[in-house]
C-alpha cells in the first residue's frame, strides 16, 4: 500500500515564538499550503495520523475535513521519537492508503530507519508542506518519492 508522509506546513518562526512550541500555529502561507495539500491527494485515504503539535494538526485538518476523517493524534510523531515514528509508519504502510504528518527533524531519520530507497531526492529533503510517497515493493523494499507541493495563492 501507500503511505504519504507530510512535513507540516509553514509555521510561525520558532525563534520568535515565546509560548510552548507545541502551540506554534501555521502562518497564512502555511494555511494556504494546508489547503493545497487537501486537494493534492486524488486517491482514497483511509487513515490520517498527526503529531500532537498545533502546526501538524492544522496541516492535515483541511484534508481530514474533505475526506470526512478524524485525524489520530500521535505523540510518537514528535521530534525525539524517530524510532517510534518509524514503527508507526511500518504499521500504516501495510494497511490502506494513509497519511501521517510530522516534523523535519523526524522525517530523514524515519526514512533511514525504514530503509527507504529514495527515487528522486535525498532522505534529508523535506521542505515544509512537502510529501514523501512511500510504497512497499513486491520484494519488501520501501520506495520513496519526494513531492514538493506548491501552495495555491
Amino acid at each position: 500500500m501507500t503511505l504519504y508522509v507530510i512535513r507540516h506546513a509553514l509555521a510561525e518562526d520558532k525563534a520568535g515564538w515565546a509560548d510552548d512550541d507545541h502551540l506554534r500555529p501555521l502562518t497564512l502561507d502555511g494555511r494556504r499550503q494546508a489547503a493545497t495539500l487537501a486537494t493534492w491527494f486524488n486517491g482514497t485515504i483511509g487513515t490520517i495520523a498527526s503529531s500532537t503539535t498545533i502546526r501538524c494538526i492544522a496541516t492535515v485538518l483541511p484534508l481530514a475535513h474533505r475526506l470526512g476523517l478524524e485525524p489520530m493524534l500521535r505523540s510518537d510523531l514528535l521530534p525525539g521519537r524517530e524510532a517510534d515514528a518509524a514503527d508507526l509508519a511500518r504499521l500504516m504502510i501495510d494497511r490502506d492508503a494513509s497519511v501521517l504528518c510530522t516534523h523535519g527533524e523526524v522525517i530523514p531519520a524515519m526514512l533511514g530507519l525504514l530503509g527507504v530507497r529514495c527515487e528522486n531526492a535525498d532522505r534529508a529533503t523535506c521542505e515544509k508542506g512537502s510529501v514523501w510517497k512511500l510504497e512497499r515493493q513486491p520484494n519488501g523494499v520501501i520506495a520513496g518519492r519526494y513531492h514538493k507541493v506548491t501552495a495555491v495563492t
